[in-house]
């Protein structure tokens, strides 16, 4: 936001700046934390707000300038001076002193028989900085999880598997040199023969889900659609559509998407109890957006905020600058929706398939 309409973050005091407005928006009065901070800012910006002026005159001058924060603060505290909202809060960056900071603008009705509005504002800086650090470590402990996977998918498949598969071909040699008559014998080989190759198939299967040859070499839409066959075979129905997605991506964007439809139908196999599930992939407005939906047992979203596979798709998303919402009702199943932003891959307009 304009320094123009809120104080640069970093003064003096510890404090929060506050600023009590009437139900116009004038400023009653104001403390000291407000008014340090400006000091070494212009002269303009240090007189605008005092007692008297009307403080939503300021925001919508600096709104007409074009800030976004500075309308969305002249709406939000307009609604609570005339008591049309009991809360307003707003996040806004300050970089006038040349170190980017931000701060919280907390905004509450004034107890007052004629209405206003308390104007709270917090230095939270520090805790920006801290999510950003943070993220940045999910980051790299994300990227070094993908790159443990790939090596162990490749280990899968190229060592364990070839020798499952070697040692597949020394059973079915056994078998063939059983005598006559030894039946007992025989049908113990060829017990022995499928379990083998059952071993075989889940190792196959295991570094594939590891690291997908399928989404590095063909893409996500064939990778996904992969997954929900190899899951319908093997577990629960899962009906896959797709429309417009871009026939390119960015590897980290189709990673997270593809990664968020294992985690998800992985949980529907595991907890909802479901016997089918929907896959929706979608290109529109310059974004894909993921949708996976059962009608399962469902769950209370808040009671399982913390859950580990929520919380890994949540800061996949994240991390490619997407969002990610989880609807889910006891009784009445599970939507699981993610918005991921496209960059460099036009949509391609009225392709769609049918369901896998």
């Amino acid at each position: 936001m304009s320094s123009c309409v809120l104080p640069a973050i970093g003064g003096v005091s510890a404090l929060p700046g506050v600023l009590i407005l009437d139900r116009r928006g004038a400023v009653i009065t104001m403390n000291e934390p407000w008014t340090c901070p400006w000091r070494g800012q212009d002269s303009w910006a240090r007189e605008v707000v005092a007692p008297g002026v009307n403080f939503l005159d300021v925001c919508a001058a600096a709104a007409w300038v074009g800030p976004e924060d500075a309308t969305a603060a002249l709406e939000g505290i307009a609604l609570v001076c005339n008591g049309q909202t009991p809360h307003f809060t707003l996040e806004y960056r300050s970089d006038v002193t040349g170190d980017e900071r931000w701060g919280l603008m907390t905004v509450t009705p004034l107890r007052h028989e004629n209405g206003g509005a308390v104007v709270a504002l917090t230095d939270i800086t520090e805790r920006k900085r801290a999510e950003t650090a943070m993220r940045g470590l999910s980051g790299r402990l994300i990227e070094a999880q993908e790159q443990e996977r790939a090596r162990i998918g490749r280990e899968l498949h190229d060592n364990v598997s070839q020798r499952l598969a070697l040692l597949s071909i020394e059973i079915d040699k056994l078998w063939e040199a059983l005598p006559d008559g030894a039946d007992e014998m025989a049908a113990k080989v060829v017990r022995l023969r499928s379990a083998s190759r059952d071993v075989a198939r889940e190792v196959h299967d295991l570094s594939h889900r590891l690291h997908s040859i399928k989404l590095e070499a063909l893409g996500l839409v064939t990778a996904v659609r992969g997954h929900c066959r190899e899951v319908s075979q093997h577990c629960i129905q899962v009906q896959f559509r797709e429309a417009n997605v871009p026939n390119t991506l960015a590897d980290d964007a189709a990673l997270c998407l593809f990664r968020i439809v294992q985690e998800a139908l992985a949980n529907v196999v595991k907890h909802s109890g479901a016997a089918e599930a929907r896959v929706m992939l979608s290109g529109r407005d310059g974004e894909i957006v993921l949708r996976v939906e059962d009608g399962g047992c469902g769950f209370e979203p808040d009671m399982c905020r913390d859950g580990i596979g929520l919380m890994s798709m949540r800061e996949r998303v994240h991390l490619v600058g997407g969002e990610i919402t989880v609807r889910s009702t006891p009784n009445q199943g599970t939507v699981i929706e993610a918005r991921v932003p496209v960059q460099g891959s036009p949509i391609q307009a009225g392709r769609s398939l049918p369901a896998a």
